[in-house]
């Protein structure tokens, strides 16, 4: 079972294997949303029902990211949680980016985030001979290191510029013979 990837190998186009896929995971599409589009005859019949397609394999998206993905059953659960109301067919009754922001998935990563910052800033503390503490630190190392960083990119961009011309210079050299 191929999920996330439409392909013509089941004997489908590419198109219709698409739809499927998504059928396979969403449930079937409504009615209202199938036939709404400029070319739904192609694909859908007058009720709505794809057209030669005799059965799907309908899947719930946790268990396609455990069993394919071999995620852990709690966070496929609540990343499915957090992703389907953005997939659902109908764009009226889709999540919104504010809705989103405010899932508590995301929360629950930001929490998790901020207990591994919290940890290293436990382990800068905890460093017995200071050797890690921020006064130790030399700030002109950090500027060093960026200032060689875009002295080398300005470097590799001057080498490409000079390649670029003489690619040109070469073309425009064979156009004249």
């Amino acid at each position: 079972m191929k999920y996330f990837r439409p392909s013509s190998k089941g004997g489908y186009p590419v198109r219709v294997h698409h739809l499927i896929l998504m059928q396979e995971l969403l449930g079937k599409m409504p009615k209202k949303v199938s036939l709404a589009g400029k070319k739904s005859h192609k694909y859908f019949d007058g009720r709505g029902c794809m057209r030669n397609v005799i059965s799907f394999n309908f899947m719930k998206l946790r268990d396609v990211l455990i069993y394919k993905f071999n995620w852990e059953a709690g966070d496929a659960h609540e990343f499915a949680e957090f992703l389907l109301p953005m997939l659902r067919f109908d764009k009226t009754q889709r999540a919104t980016a504010a809705e989103c922001l405010r899932h508590p998935w995301l929360s629950s990563l930001d929490e998790e985030q901020e207990e591994e910052d919290s940890d290293e800033e436990m382990e800068v503390d905890s460093d017995p001979d200071g050797s890690l503490d921020s006064e130790n630190l030399s700030s002109e190392e950090d500027e060093r290191d960026t200032t060689e960083e875009e002295e080398e990119l300005e470097e590799d961009a001057l080498e490409e510029d000079k390649q670029v011309k003489y690619l040109v210079e070469s073309l425009s050299y064979k156009e004249t013979d």
